[in-house]
Parts: structure tokens; C-alpha cells; sequence
């Protein structure tokens, strides 16, 4: 995101691509039929249809372009270089998925709030988180997303699991922005999302009758819950409940609500233990649909897994049984399955899935011809789907967040997590706006592996890398540094700022 101030850009007195020719003189005779005359207009001479003769020394030239006085300023959504996300992929269909991701962003702000397609016309609060997301990660306003939020908390919706959504959405803009005088009067509202009158004595929440029928949502399409079984105590919800709870002690906590924070966090690790002793099936390392049933979706594993509830010993098994599961689920979902894969070292299968071959993934869309992302896989999952859906645009943050690797580590980006997942990749580039001003990232992925970091003014980060095979530490501008081996990373040992390149070697 940029900063509040506008971005003064420098052109050249060029402007762009406009070329200035000079030391140019011309024969006595007159031009010849085959030359234009242009009398005493001014003309750029760029070919020699302007050009009769050039005699001794007259040549033309190219020059070289020079930076003058700012002559535009960048200062309203989506202009400049916030929005500028300029990548070099391997694979130009990735690229290509990037570009249709960023502009369904774009587009999808037509109505001032994030709407759901062009069908309906309102708001759902999973479809703005996820709206959400993507445009902190392609443009510097928030204020679409707060318009949204007001009016989402005004005009709920019905899914369970979509409460759970506006929390996350206050969370995201406190993390984003940093800002909490816009947070606090939104505060005590954001009590009855957490659904607690719904959780019973070990603090996992109840579904009756009539929420299981119409409530309780998993995923949707229905045909996307990958044969998901209904109970009273249902995996999914109650993954959402938990990670609600976490959310919203953070947020009790930042506004000196020290009591409630307190009860959260205690009503979380009360939960979370009930949650791994009746959902969790230790002989298969998998999560079951609910409680009284031995049946185990992507859903219940997906979830779980990108909310980090998975206890340690347990996340090797239950990633493993997600990624055989694939995509399957819905194009909502896939944002918490690749999550999850690129949390818990599958990157490689993040990125296979993004690109796979048929009718469920980003390729698929890319090679449709579709200019704006679809609300489903493709139209025989959901015949009535809205074609211009930005809740299927995920990489738009993805890509930032996990490929280029760069988040917010504290609240308006005073510090930033940099960890890039390659993957298959061999190298990548690009910007991620924050309100500080953009980030830069260029990274490229062979025998070793070397990123070019580039951070604003006010700004540290905590710097990760891929620990290529038999690498032995990092080099920062050709000097080592201290960096200590976690499992598949280099961790730097101090904090970095301004523009540096390191080397894992």
C-alpha cells in the first residue's frame, strides 16, 4: 500500500516511450513525392517519411531519457505504483493467472462495497474477507473494505461460519493499517459474531436442527463439500469458532480489554483441547466431519490446517491427507487450502495446483478466456454462477503473501515477515503495497537461491530463505551473517532494512 501522501513520480520530459531525434540537416533540394510535407509544423522525426536526406555527419538519435520535475502525482485507488505488481515467472500462464487475479480485484469495486458477482449484488462477509485480502495486496485503500464491514454489520448474513468472517476482517484491517481508533467503536459489536451462546460445557459450539439445514455452510456450492457429513458438532464450524477466539483476543488485548482477552484465550485452549479429543482420529491423523461420524472431508483437514490448530506431531499426517485430497473443494475454500500447503511446506503442491491440468484450478480460467475470475470451477459445477466473481481471484493475495513472501509481522507493517516459497519456480519479482510504501522483492531460485529486498522508510524485516539443498549459511551483499537452520529455512538472526541482497549458500 502506498503511503497517505501521494507518490510524486518522475517522468521523462520524454514521457514514455516518445522519442526526441536531433542533429539533424537537410539537402538544398526540395523534398521529394515520397516525402511528407509537414511546412512549419512540428514533427518528431521517427522514420524517413519525414526525412528527404541526411548529409556528412547528421545521424539520427535516440536520447537518452531525463528525469525532470514531478508532473503527476499518484494520489486515488489503483493508480501508481502500489497497484504495479510486475513479476517475471517462468511460467508465463502464472503471470498471466496473477494479471486475470489483480483486475477481477479492480473490477469487482464497481458498487463501492464487495459485492457477490454481478448476480445478486450484495455482500457476504466470507466473499469480502477474501475480497479483502486481495485488495490490500493490489492497491492502498482500505476504505473499501471498512465501507464493506459497516455494512455487512448492519446487514448480516446467514452461513455460520461467515460470522466468524467479520472478525477476521476487523483483525486484517488492524493488522494492515495498524490503526486502532478506527477498530474501537467497532469493538463491543463484534461480541456476537463469536457465536458463544452456541458452545456447551467443554466449549466446542452446538448446531440445532435447523442451523444444520440452513446455516452451517462448509463450502458452496453444495457439491463442492467433497461428501461432508452434518452433525450437531460440526469440524468446520467449530475450526471457525476457534479461530475467531484467537483473533478476537488479539483485538481485546490491543484495546486494553485485558479481562476479555483474557476469557477468549482461556475459552480457546478450553475448546481447542475438546476439538482435538473428539474430532480428531489418531489412528488415520485425520479430522472427522463432527462428532458421531467416522467420515473425513478435505474440509475438516483443510481448515484446521490453515488455522494452525493442528498440534505439531499431527501436521506431517493431516498434510499429507490433504494433499491427496487436492482441490476438493470450491474456489472459496481453495484460499484456506493453499494457506495451509504453503504454512506447512507443500509449496510445491500450493503451486501444482494452481496450474493443474483441467476444469478445477486458475489455469483452467486463464485458458477459458475469461477476464475476470468466476464464482466456481466452471459453469457445470454451478450453472447459475456469476462469471465475474472476486472471491475465485485467491492468488491476488497469494502471490504476494506466499510466493513473493512478504507480510505484515506487526500491526501497519512497522516490522514484515519476508519468506518466499518458490516452489518451481526459478525466479520472481515484484511489489507489495503497504502503508509505509511499497515493498520489492526479487528473488530467483537456482543451484542457490538470492533475494533482492527493498523496504520503505520506518521499516524492518525478518528475513527467511529457502535453505537450498547442502547450503551452509547466507551472505548478505557478500559478507556473511548470522542465521541460524529452522527445518527448510535460513532465519536471519537480526532484523533488516533498506535495500539488500542476500545469498544462500
Amino acid at each position: 500500500m502506498q503511503s497517505s501522501k501521494p507518490a510524486h513520480v518522475l517522468l521523462p520530459l520524454t514521457a514514455g516511450l516518445a522519442a526526441l531525434f536531433s542533429a539533424l540537416t537537410y539537402g538544398a533540394t526540395p523534398p521529394s513525392a515520397a516525402v511528407l510535407d509537414i511546412g512549419s509544423r512540428r514533427e518528431l522525426f521517427v522514420d524517413g517519411q519525414l526525412v528527404d536526406q541526411l548529409k556528412g555527419k547528421a545521424r539520427l538519435r535516440l536520447h537518452a531519457p531525463v528525469p525532470r520535475e514531478a508532473v503527476m502525482e499518484h494520489d486515488a485507488p489503483w493508480e501508481g505504483s502500489a497497484t504495479a505488481y510486475h513479476s517475471i515467472f517462468q511460467d508465463g500462464k502464472l503471470y498471466r493467472m496473477w494479471e486475470l487475479c489483480r483486475y477481477s480485484i479492480k473490477a469487482t469495486t464497481f458498487a463501492g462495497v464487495y459485492v457477490d458477482g454481478d448476480r445478486e449484488r450484495i455482500p457476504y462477509e466470507a466473499d469480502a474477507y477474501l475480497n479483502q485480502l486481495s485488495h490490500y495486496a493490489t492497491d492502498h485503500d482500505p476504505q473499501m473494505a471498512r465501507d464493506t464491514y459497516d455494512h455487512l454489520m448492519a446487514n448480516g448474513t446467514w452461513p455460520t461460519e461467515w460470522a466468524s468472517h467479520m472478525i477476521f476482517m476487523a483483525h486484517a484491517d488492524w493488522l494492515q493499517t495498524g490503526d486502532t481508533a478506527w477498530l474501537a467503536p467497532r469493538y463491543v459489536a463484534l461480541k456476537a459474531k463469536l457465536l458463544l451462546e452456541r458452545a456447551r460445557s467443554d466449549g466446542l459450539i452446538v448446531s440445532n436442527a435447523a442451523q444444520i439445514k440452513k446455516g452451517d455452510l462448509v463450502d458452496w456450492p453444495v457439491t463442492e463439500r467433497d461428501g461432508f457429513v452434518f452433525t450437531p458438532v460440526n469440524t468446520v464450524a467449530n475450526a471457525f469458532y476457534l479461530r475467531a477466539l484467537t483473533l478476537m483476543a488479539d483485538l481485546a488485548r490491543v484495546l486494553r480489554h485485558d479481562a476479555a482477552a483474557a476469557d477468549y484465550t482461556a475459552r480457546e485452549r478450553r475448546a481447542r483441547a475438546a476439538f482435538q479429543e473428539t474430532l480428531f482420529d489418531p489412528a488415520r491423523g485425520v479430522y472427522r466431519d463432527g462428532e458421531g461420524t467416522d467420515h473425513a472431508a478435505q474440509h475438516s483437514n483443510l481448515f484446521p490446517l490453515a488455522f494452525g490448530l493442528v498440534p505439531e506431531a499431527e501436521r506431517a499426517r493431516v498434510t499429507t491427507f490433504v494433499v491427496a485430497r487436492g482441490m476438493a473443494c470450491s474456489v472459496y475454500a481453495a484460499q484456506y487450502l493453499l494457506e495451509g500447503l504453503f504454512e506447512n511446506g507443500a509449496a510445491d503442491t500450493a503451486h501444482a495446483l494452481i496450474v493443474a491440468p483441467g476444469d478445477r484450478s486458475w489455469k483452467h480460467m486463464v485458458e477459458s478466456g475469461t477476464t475476470i475470475t468466476w464464482e466456481a470451477w466452471d459453469q457445470k459445477y454451478k450453472p447459475n454462477q456469476d462469471w465475474n466473481h472476486a472471491w475465485g481471484a485467491a492468488p491476488a493475495n497469494l502471490f504476494p503473501r506466499y510466493v513473493l513472501g512478504a507480510r505484515p509481522l506487526t500491526p501497519g507493517w512497522s516490522r514484515a515477515t519476508i519468506r518466499p516459497h518458490p516452489g518451481p519456480l526459478g525466479e520472481a519479482e515484484g511489489q507489495i503495497p503497504t502503508p509505509r510504501g511499497p515493498v520489492m522483492i526479487s528473488w530467483k531460485n537456482d543451484a542457490t537461491f538470492r533475494l533482492t529486498l527493498t523496504l520503505p522508510k520506518g521499516m524492518t524485516a525478518q528475513v527467511e530463505l529457502p535453505a537450498a539443498e547442502g547450503s551452509r549459511g547466507v551472505v548478505r551483499d557478500e559478507k556473511s551473517v548470522r542465521a541460524h537452520r529452522a527445518g527448510a529455512w535460513w532465519i536471519l538472526d537480526e532484523e533488516v532494512s533498506g535495500v539488500t541482497t542476500f545469498d544462500v549458500r
